[in-house]
């Protein structure tokens, strides 16, 4: 991407309009995500639920593509030798209302939870249901065992929680970004 790219993206109206709304969609994905993920940890999660992460883990796939090209359009411009007019990330924080970055570090701290415990849930291996024959088996690299519903449920459990990991702490990322461009194109003009 070159310095006048770079310089066109980053200034763009339309641009801080996709951030911010890059950011509110984070926002509520987060929240799903986490409250998802809180439940795995509350009650059991059967075979009905077994895709239920993946529109919080699509949409965070998909907001971080914004964010990748926020900060391509960063890389390029700093790297051709024009000096970037991001603010810091204190200067970012500094403006939003103080719970905002608490709470997005209290998510990736949920995030980093959940993928502790879901690496611990999934180490027998993989779960999956049977439904012509009604068994609940673990497959680990072809290896499949035969477990009871309580040892298939809860290694779903873990499956869902690694994929909302990754779900929390993209949205998490995608969030902070969206933020920090839509102050950095809030600012007055004369203050660096």
């Amino acid at each position: 991407m070159s310095p006048d790219d770079a310089r066109r993206l980053l200034g763009a109206r339309a641009s801080r309009r996709v951030s911010a709304v890059v950011a509110t969609l984070g926002s509520i994905n987060i929240l799903l995500a986490v409250g998802l993920d809180l439940r795995t940890f509350i009650a059991p999660i059967g075979p009905r639920y077994e895709g239920a992460f993946l529109p919080s883990f699509l949409l965070a796939f998909a907001l971080s593509w914004w964010t990748v090209l926020l900060m391509m359009a960063l890389a390029g411009g700093t790297r051709r030798g024009f000096r970037s007019a991001m603010p810091r990330w204190a200067d970012t924080f500094g403006r939003l209302p103080s719970f905002v970055p608490w709470t997005l570090a209290a998510a990736a701290l949920i995030g980093l939870v959940s993928a502790g415990t879901g690496i611990s849930a999934t180490a027998e291996g993989q779960p999956t249901f049977v439904p012509a024959t009604g068994q609940y088996t673990l497959n680990n690299h072809g290896s499949v065992r035969t477990v009871t519903r309580a040892v298939y449920e809860q290694a779903l459990a873990g499956v869902t929680r690694l994929f909302l990991c990754g779900a929390i702490l993209f949205s998490c990322l995608a969030v902070a970004v969206a933020l920090n461009h839509c102050q950095m194109l809030g600012r007055p003009r004369g203050r660096r």
